[in-house]
């Protein structure tokens, strides 16, 4: 297929910038002027308008069960999306959670809705721990754990072919011309 374009992004905020690219791209091709570009408009699923009011939302409903700081974390990290991880393990519905079990939950949520299939997944592209310097055998073995837990019991109505084998590659990426 010489006119085909193929294109992988690993973080929002590369792909918003690819986005921009590929489009100019395809109206070259075309042969067409490109439309002006809304990417750096368009907020990011999830993204609230107020992150500060979304913090005291969720300070309000669950600041008696769940920690400040981890409330912060998850509100900066997944924006209004944060009741996804917390309903990950359960602790949207009343159950108590310190900073371990936040960061747990988090990988519940990462191998259950964000196909994560990989310890480095969980611990370099789905959290703040590679990035930050932050991995200890400790995180390593949760999230190790966490892993094996999904993968023994799949999300229910997810099929098993829908999850990438571990250490699967991806094909490579080209642009033909």
């Amino acid at each position: 297929m010489p006119e085909a374009v193929s294109v992988v992004a690993e973080k929002f905020t590369t792909a918003r910038r690819i986005a921009e690219h590929v489009v100019d791209l395809l109206f070259r091709k075309l042969d067409r002027p490109s439309p002006p570009c809304v990417t750096a408009d368009v907020p990011l699923p999830g993204a609230p308008r107020s992150p500060e009011r979304l913090l005291e939302d969720s300070l309000r409903r669950f600041g008696g069960r769940i920690g400040r700081d981890a409330l912060e974390h998850l509100t900066r990290m997944y924006g209004r999306r944060y009741e996804r991880v917390l309903r990950a393990g359960g602790a949207g519905t009343g159950t108590a959670a310190d900073r371990v079990d936040v960061l747990e939950l988090q990988f519940l949520h990462a191998t259950r809705d964000e196909m994560a299939c990989r310890v480095d997944d969980l611990l370099w592209r789905r959290t703040e721990i590679g990035p930050r310097g932050l991995r200890s055998p400790a995180a390593a073995a949760l999230a190790a754990r966490v892993l094996e837990s999904a993968a023994a019991a799949p999300a229910a109505g997810a099929s098993p072919s829908a999850r990438p084998e571990p250490g699967a590659r991806m094909p490579p990426v080209s642009e033909a011309a």
